[in-house]
């Protein structure tokens, strides 16, 4: 029988929404799914998945919604506008909660006041490649509702309106990710696509400016990864992924001045 005093305490529980958004997770919603089921509520929105992750999703939650894609950051809003709770922990579905983040979240929980003292909370990521830990990067996963706002295509951004802090618990973005070079390269070359038809319709383009910046940016991307990140401590690792990072933002301009050139002259088949 519950206490008069434990019912009280459930009741002053800040409850918590999880979301993922997904497509075609078949091989990874599970698990990453065993690992929130501590939650609240968990919303799901599918991207018209064509594997098995919805009915896979369906063994945890009935709250699954399906919204064509339209970006990262449009689809992380409308996940977040499903959910009934005033707080949203944001979740990947190649992404592992830790037991330490799952009991320094669920104590947190019990404390509104300290827990609505902040807008959000960063969390941190440890990043894998090639099934070995690489890097780590430090990212807002747990907000509130009302005090945020995604936007962007690809790289979403979130606009926070209110103070930060930070979880000491981890988030594991699983190794199998990127447990081959070839997974890292098709990433890459999907995104890169997005990325290049994105910046022509949002800028002006010149074939100096895309020839500058084709030279520059890789190179400034390479020393920041292998320098600033440290991946010259991971050997071979850090190293290719540093290259693999620099050759993403080749890619970029080279395919920008693709479509510009193939806009330019339509019945041409080659590149002058």
């Amino acid at each position: 029988m519950i206490t008069r005093e434990e019912k009280k305490m459930a009741e002053n529980v800040e409850k918590i929404s999880v979301i993922i958004i997904t497509k075609n997770e078949e091989d990874k919603i599970g698990r990453c799914l065993e690992h929130i089921k501590w939650v609240d509520e968990i919303v799901i929105l599918d991207s018209n998945s064509t594997d098995k992750t919805v009915a896979i999703a369906k063994k945890w939650t009935k709250k699954i919604y399906t919204k064509a894609f339209e970006g990262y950051g449009a689809q992380k809003q409308a996940a977040i506008e499903k959910c009934t709770n005033n707080w949203i922990f944001e979740i990947d579905a190649d992404e592992v909660v830790t037991e330490q983040l799952q009991l320094e979240i669920t104590e947190l929980q019990k404390v509104p006041e300290q827990m609505n003292a902040y807008a959000a909370y960063t969390i941190t990521r440890q990043e894998y490649f090639l099934k070995k830990p690489l890097m780590i990067s430090i990212i807002p996963r747990l907000y509130k509702k009302q005090k945020v706002a995604y936007n962007g295509e690809i790289h979403e951004e979130l606009k926070i309106n209110g103070k930060v802090s930070h979880l000491k618990g981890e988030i594991n973005h699983e190794s199998d990710k990127y447990d081959t070079i070839a997974k890292r390269v098709d990433k890459g070359n999907e995104y890169t696509q997005i990325e290049a038809k994105k910046r022509i319709k949002e800028e002006s383009w010149s074939t100096a400016k895309i020839l500058s910046k084709m030279i520059i940016m890789p190179g400034c991307y390479f020393c920041w990864f292998y320098g600033r990140k440290g991946l010259i401590l991971k050997g071979y690792r850090g190293l290719i992924w540093s290259l693999l990072t620099a050759y993403y933002h080749f890619l970029i301009y080279a395919k920008i001045y693709e479509q510009i050139y193939k806009t330019k002259n339509p019945t041409k088949e080659n590149f002058a």
